[in-house]
């Protein structure tokens, strides 16, 4: 049955010559002031900065921003409902693949410019979808600074700047800047008055949030690029410098007092996590004839972890007797405190030729040599190396069908002594058809080989546990959406279906739930008559090393339909998403539904000098399941609630100055990212965006 879905969607994507809505990159232009100009109807507009690199995401399709804590802070990228994993930066943007599985501070702290979405491209590590960055080095005129400070609760900075100019006639510097200062981790309790209003709309104080704990941030990261065209080409030259010092909370469920509300109990305290990463990197680009276009790029670099504090994980235990019969346990625990640096080179090489079906070659590597140390000091080193090669043709025929295919091998040198080799390709295009009508599908064939982090590495600040025989993954994905869309405007439907073969999860997803054993016991009935009865429960057979540890779930799928709509009324526009599964194999750690939306208003003043917007952003995340341990010290299957994730924002903007405000978490929900995480409920920032050229 799941098969005969699966060929339907794929034949009839084929049938029809329709393939996939791939979301390029916009071309790169200068820093403006906010105009609140509405771009398109079919998405929320992008903002002009961000200090949180999460964020950018909030303008593309289905792509989502889950937040840990406050903005700039721990955050992730999910896709919708998708079984199949997140989308991910591209491997040179900071020297580093499948950055947010292996930095465990994942998104917090980094600099990007405004990103765009690919979900149909063939990837180095089999990321589902790449978030390209704005191209850098652009010529300018005039020296350009960009300034974007904002100011958030618990005496929170984060400091963004863009800056550009010409250092000679053909030589551009690039210099990214992002800052965010959090000093410290500790409880923060809400007045009762922040409540009453939300009591009013018929919530109960089961729904709304109390109090928590903050995760403290402080960090930098400095990116200079300089870029030097010449009459054949163009090269560069790029730094990355990003130093972090950030808390974290532990797997550690948080203890909730049933009599009072305001009342959370932390078993752990916040372990620490420094990140230090430096990489150089370069490429060039040359155009020796007409049309033909090759690139290569380097880079090098040094991710050096260190993970403080770590809570005590019990990892055995010895029960031994003493001379008169006392029982003694002696129980021994994993390291506290980690030392981990990756150290990686990476680099491609790209061909492509200007002419009809636009034939390109692309051939991409990575070598990660992982060395970690624990409480004894001794280095494990690891190594790990990747590849993957393709040849694409991409055209537009007959001015109406727009198209891609891409087709090649990926590689994947183990740790494990093992080499492997495995097809990827990939088909994704448009056709525009009369009426107003656009219709787009995709399939991507590609696989997903498991990390240095999921075979060798113990981590037991956010739990997890190896192991040593898993399996790649072999993914499919197929989309198909027919869009009807008019100056102001848009609607539309889609189908998704994802299917894998050896997905990579942990044990208590890939059982759907823990085991248990029933346990037999008698107690008293009655204390007059003294009757005995007879009593079964169940008791928890996995350890916490047993249900974190990762394992290959044989088969799984999904189908799941989609529906946007966006509309303009005047100064005001409309946007609403949403994603549910049809059909899936039982996955209890994703969610199962999904929404996301804008609402939109702009206008400018003055003789168009003083420009006003005002809009409410917002994401609703489905329940969905997660893994804690609990007060006895053994794993506990927690229920992660549904939540509104709603942010408002103001913005008034004259000429190249602005000032902006923002109420996040306008709903004042409990957010449920992960177990043991408290996120905050209403907060406040302000900020300033400063555009000027000297």
């Amino acid at each position: 049955m799941n098969r005969g879905i699966f060929l339907i969607t794929v034949l009839s994507a084929l049938v029809s010559s329709v393939f996939a809505d791939v979301i390029h990159a916009k071309k790169s232009v200068l820093p403006t002031p906010q105009d609140s100009i509405f771009e398109t109807v079919n998405g929320p507009d992008p903002a002009p900065r961000e200090t949180d690199a999460g964020r950018w995401v909030i303008p593309l399709r289905e792509v989502m921003q889950r937040t840990y804590d406050v903005s700039g802070q721990k955050s992730e990228w999910v896709l919708g409902t998708s079984i199949l994993g997140s989308p991910e930066l591209p491997a040179r943007s900071l020297g580093i693949g499948t950055l947010s599985k292996r930095y465990p501070s994942k998104l917090a702290g980094i600099y990007t410019t405004r990103l765009s979405y690919d979900g149909s491209t063939l990837a180095l590590n089999g990321e589902n979808g790449i978030l390209f960055e704005e191209r850098h080095g652009i010529p300018v005129d005039t020296p350009i600074t960009d300034v974007n400070w904002e100011r958030g609760p618990f005496e929170g900075n984060a400091l963004r700047l863009e800056f550009r100019r010409l250092i000679t006639d053909s030589v551009t510097l690039d210099l990214g800047v992002s800052s965010h200062s959090n000093m410290l981790s500790k409880p923060f309790e809400y007045q009762p008055v922040t409540h009453s209003p939300f009591f009013a709309m018929g919530r109960d104080s089961t729904e709304i949030p109390f109090g928590g704990r903050n995760i403290a941030m402080n960090s930098i990261h400095l990116q200079p690029i300089v870029t030097w065209r010449f009459g054949y080409g163009k090269a560069f030259f790029k730094i990355n410098y990003l130093n972090l010092d950030n808390a974290d909370n532990s797997t550690h469920k948080v203890l909730l007092d049933t009599l009072d509300p305001t009342s959370r109990e932390f078993q752990t305290d916040p372990y620490r996590i420094i990140l230090e990463t430096r990489t150089y990197g370069g490429g060039a680009e040359f155009y020796p004839i007409k049309g033909l276009t090759l690139g290569t790029e380097i880079h090098y670099g040094n991710h050096e972890i260190e993970m403080r504090n770590l809570p005590k994980i019990t990892k055995s235990q010895d029960t031994t007797y003493n001379d008169v019969g006392l029982r003694i346990i002696k129980s021994t625990y994993y390291d506290t405190s980690k030392v981990r640096n990756y150290e990686t080179i990476l680099g491609n090489f790209d061909a492509r030729y200007n002419m009809f079906l636009n034939p390109r070659l692309h051939f991409e590597y990575e070598f990660v040599n992982t060395e970690e140390s624990g409480n004894d000091k001794v280095k494990q080193k690891y190594y790990q190396d990747r590849e993957i090669g393709y040849a694409e043709v991409s055209d537009t025929l007959f001015g109406k069908a727009l198209f891609r295919v891409q087709a090649g091998m990926q590689r994947n040198s183990s740790l494990l002594d093992t080499v492997e080799f495995a097809p990827a390709f990939s088909l994704d295009g448009t056709y525009l058809l009369p009426y107003h009508l656009i219709a787009t599908a995709s399939y991507r064939h590609d696989n997903k080989f498991p990390d240095v982090n999921q075979l060798k590495l113990i981590e037991t600040g956010r739990v997890a546990f190896p192991n040593e025989n898993l399996k790649y993954e072999i993914r499919d994905r197929a989309t198909a959406n027919i869009v009807w869309q008019k100056r102001d405007v848009f609607y539309g439907l889609g189908l998704r279906y994802e299917h894998a073969n050896n997905l990579i999860k942990p044990k208590w997803v890939v059982n759907g739930g823990l085991d248990t054993t029933d346990k037999h016991s008698t107690y008293i009935a009655n204390y007059e008559t003294m009757e005995v009865r007879d009593t079964t429960y169940a008791e928890v057979a996995d350890s916490v090393g047993s249900a974190f540890r990762y394992e290959n779930l044989d088969h799984a799928h999904t189908l799941d339909w989609m529906m946007q709509v966006g509309f303009r009324l005047g100064n005001w526009k409309f946007y609403l998403e949403r994603g549910q599964k049809i059909t899936r194999t039982k996955l209890i750690d994703t969610p199962s539904l999904y929404y996301k939306g804008s609402i939109h208003w702009q206008n400018r003043f003055v003789k168009d000098r003083l420009g006003v917007s005002v809009r409410v952003d917002f994401q609703w995340f489905n329940n969905r399941y997660d893994c804690t341990i609990n007060e006895k010290g053994e794993p506990e299957l927690v229920s992660l609630k549904k939540y509104l994730a709603m942010d408002f924002e103001a913005r008034m903007q004259i000429l190249s100055f602005e000032l902006y405000n923002r109420i996040e978490n306008f709903n004042h929900s409990i957010y449920a990212p992960e177990s043991g995480y408290t996120p905050e409920g209403l907060r406040f920032a302000y900020g300033i965006v400063w555009t000027f050229g000297n």
